[in-house]
């Protein structure tokens, strides 16, 4: 349980305690990242220095058995040539005989008892030994000499070098084989159509592939015979320009990729490859390796790492190369004989574990001291400062609720000679005087309080007579434009009514003769030709009129009626624009000037009590919006409003302003009705619209908008002016700032809306661009 003043927030211990542990924190992990660093730096120099000496060595020990084997072969050719040379020119015939014998299949092999084992005259055994010689070879007696050397120098140092690898052959251009390999009879197992001088191990001693006649390293490849994976050794044996065998030996690549896969450094791996980057050893590229049958090249195999590492190998001259692409080291070394790459992959992420587990280890330290530090730091600041501070803030506590007696104090540190004691003389001497003045003051305190009260509601009568006289401003300037708006449709009602007054009585007294004149067939297309008549809706430019007149001309020619301008323009005036031989039985009567001129007498009147209705309806829109906007409640209730309209009251007061040069665009979002003081939101919105089309001069874009963001209702006036300079952009709400010329505006309206806004608990914002113009969006809460 932590002591009382240690669990406030505020505490001043607790702030102390948090703000030193926070600190010592700091430097804790800025050591730990310095030490991080440091043994990054440290533990890369002693990797390269470990990669370095491990790739040296390592190659130097895999070099050992490729030079023996290059070795053995350099002393088995160098005897064989010997004993070639100084052999007779005896055929042995008999010997060689006892040695092979004739197979059903059509090939000459070894005696299977020279594998099995054979006892000689000298008491040694024979065995491990097997020969093959292909179907149809012609066997001279120069090839029963040369397979008769072979087998006897395959049998003295094949048991010999066995330790250093499992095999040693002898092969011949004319399809001859002999093989020493203990536990294997490669010979005597070879299918019986075999060519030996296609296998990759033989090819790559014949003068076309090595003109150099050196030994020389075939690549991994799998034996189908052996079933066994390798690489061979072969080195050419010619005499006088002629080659006349080849000794060969394999490398078992189970040994070699065990050794390449399993000893390695920890965390790292080994990668062998030939000069022209095909893949001998690879621990992840097993599968790949025994599905391409050894012929796996790095470039082609779209593995963009190892290209990466194979290029860097080949330009770089460097022992220990650091690959920064994929964050790793890798060494490189050659073994010698075959010239293969050995390369050593390490990466980087293991320098960084061990430098993390240090500096690990270094933090869990650090926290452990801040931990003993910041308990000891507690108790020093509970005893010396906490304590007294706590007795200060009781003292505090009873001088606010107004005791000042002595109690109130006693438990100070009044004897502590420091600057906690100083600090308690001195509180106790305020407290002495705190009194003294709190006796005085309580008597201006009422006299001051009265005359601030009467301030406050002097203020708040004077912000509601500005707002009421801005209001009022603002209708004074809309007069002209609501007057001229009434006096429009009161215009068109005047004259509808003239009309109807000279026309009604005409038509009246012509309507018996009509009746008389026309059939009851003739009455129904009558009435139709009228009600197509007042359906028309549509007013026709000059250009118009004269193409619907040449088309109703024609129509009438086509029907057989001449051509009759009066008739033609009767016809446009009663907005019938085509298919006028739907009233060929009016038109082909004798009355027919007389009907059409009653249909269009009937045709006006009906429109001009049309566009009375018109008119009566424009002037009570704007009669009521007039009387909405003039209205001011004093409820100071607010009711449910809905924001639209409020919107378009102001705006059909605008009405006469906006309709020449401003093209207005609504775009209203179905929001329910608010909470709100309606009729100071219509002052809201009068002076932000009004400001709008002042900064458009009357002459642009304005868009209207209502939309929904999270829980507030957003109102959002954007006109097409010049913008707000930046530099006066935060003043435009200030009392009494603004643009216009003197006498054009009091610089209270932005003031208001502001105020009125801040009353609704929303909020407003302001986007503006110099040239383009500016949007005001007020929100309100839902």
């Amino acid at each position: 349980m932590l002591p009382k003043m240690f669990q406030s927030q505020n505490s001043l211990t607790r702030t102390i305690i948090i703000k030193m542990g926070i600190r010592i924190a700091i430097i804790i992990i800025a050591v730990t990242l310095v030490s991080y660093w440091h043994i990054t730096s440290n533990l890369e120099l002693q990797v390269v220095e470990q990669l370095d000496k491990y790739i040296t060595e390592r190659g130097q020990r895999e070099s050992t058995l490729f030079q023996l084997v290059e070795e053995n072969q350099r002393v088995f050719k160098k005897e064989f040539l010997f004993r070639y040379q100084n052999l007779d020119d005896d055929d042995p015939l008999t010997r060689f005989n006892q040695l092979f014998e004739k197979r059903k299949d059509g090939t000459t092999r070894l005696y299977p008892k020279y594998f099995e084992g054979i006892q000689q005259a000298d008491g040694g055994i024979t065995q491990n030994l097997s020969g093959f010689i292909g179907q149809n070879v012609n066997i001279t007696a120069d090839i029963r000499r040369i397979l008769v050397i072979s087998y006897d120098m395959l049998n003295m140092y094949g048991p010999a070098w066995n330790h250093i690898a499992p095999n040693i052959y002898f092969t011949t251009p004319e399809n001859t084989d002999i093989i020493y390999w203990p536990g294997k009879a490669w010979d005597l197992e070879a299918p019986a159509d075999m060519d030996i001088t296609q296998e990759e191990w033989f090819d790559m001693s014949d003068a076309a592939h090595n003109p150099q006649r050196e030994t020389v390293w075939t690549g991994l490849y799998y034996d189908k015979v052996a079933k066994k994976w390798m690489v061979s050794c072969v080195t050419p044996i010619d005499i006088e320009g002629r080659q006349i065998a080849t000794v060969g030996t394999d490398i078992l690549l189970d040994d070699l990729f065990k050794r390449t896969l399993d000893v390695h450094l920890e965390g790292a791996y080994n990668i062998i490859f030939r000069e022209d980057g095909r893949i001998i050893a690879h621990p992840n590229k097993i599968k790949e390796l025994q599905k391409q049958e050894g012929l796996f090249k790095i470039l082609q195999s779209g593995d963009q790492h190892l290209i990466h590492i194979f290029k860097l190998v080949k330009e770089s001259k460097k022992v220990v190369i650091e690959n920064h692409q994929n964050n790793e080291y890798f060494a490189v070394t050659k073994i010698d004989g075959p010239d293969w790459y050995f390369v050593t992959v390490y990466p980087k992420s293991l320098l960084a574990n061990l430098a993390f587990d240090t500096a690990r280890f270094i933090l869990l330290l650090g926290i452990l001291s801040l931990f003993i530090e910041v308990t000891v730091l507690l108790l020093v600041l509970r005893r010396q400062v906490a304590q007294p501070l706590q007795d200060f803030l009781g003292a505090t506590q009873q001088i606010a609720a107004g005791n000042f007696n002595v109690e109130a104090t006693q438990n100070l540190p009044l004897s502590r000679r420091d600057e906690i004691g100083e600090l308690a003389q001195s509180f106790n001497s305020m407290a002495g005087q705190l009194k003294t003045s709190f006796d005085t003051l309580d008597g201006k305190v009422i006299e001051k309080t009265a005359q601030l009260n009467d301030k406050i509601e002097e203020l708040t009568q004077t912000r509601q007579e500005m707002i009421h006289s801005e209001k009022m401003a603002a209708l004074g300037q809309l007069v002209a434009g609501i007057a001229h708006e009434v006096n429009t449709p009161l215009g068109a009602i005047r004259s509808s009514a003239e009309s109807l007054s000279s026309g009604l009585k005409q038509t009246l007294e012509q309507l018996p003769k009509l009746f008389q004149v026309l059939t009851l067939e003739q009455q129904e297309k009558f009435f139709a030709l009228l009600e197509d008549s007042l359906q028309s809706k549509v007013t026709l430019t000059v250009k118009e009129k004269r193409a619907a007149k040449k088309t109703i001309a024609a129509e009438l020619k086509k029907s057989g009626i001449e051509k009759n301008r009066v008739l033609t323009d009767t016809f446009i005036s009663l907005g019938i624009y085509e298919h006028a031989d739907q009233y060929l039985s009016l038109l082909k009567h004798p009355h027919r000037d007389f009907i059409f001129e009653v249909a269009y007498q009937l045709s006006t009147l009906t429109r001009s009590t049309g566009n009375i209705k018109t008119a009566v309806d424009r002037a009570s829109k704007v009669i009521f919006a007039l009387k909405t906007f003039a209205r001011f409640d004093q409820s100071g209730d607010k009711t449910a409003s809905n924001l639209q309209d409020g919107l378009e009251t102001v705006l059909t007061l605008y009405y006469n302003q906006i309709k020449h040069g401003v093209d207005l665009i609504k775009e209203y979002e179905k929001i329910p009705p608010i909470q709100c003081y309606p009729d100071e939101l219509n002052q809201v919105w009068t002076n932000i619209v009004h400001n709008a089309l002042q900064a458009m001069e009357h002459k642009g874009t304005l868009k209207v908008a209502i939309s929904q963001r999270d829980s507030y209702a957003v109102v959002s006036i954007t006109d097409s002016g010049n913008g707000i300079p930046d530099d006066i952009k935060d003043q435009i709400f200030m009392p009494f700032f603004t643009t216009k010329a003197a006498g054009e505006g009091s610089g209270l309206g932005l003031d208001i809306v502001k105020k009125i806004v801040d009353k609704h608990d929303g909020k407003i914002e302001v986007e503006s661009e110099l040239g383009k113009g500016t949007s005001f969006s007020i929100l309100l809460p839902l």
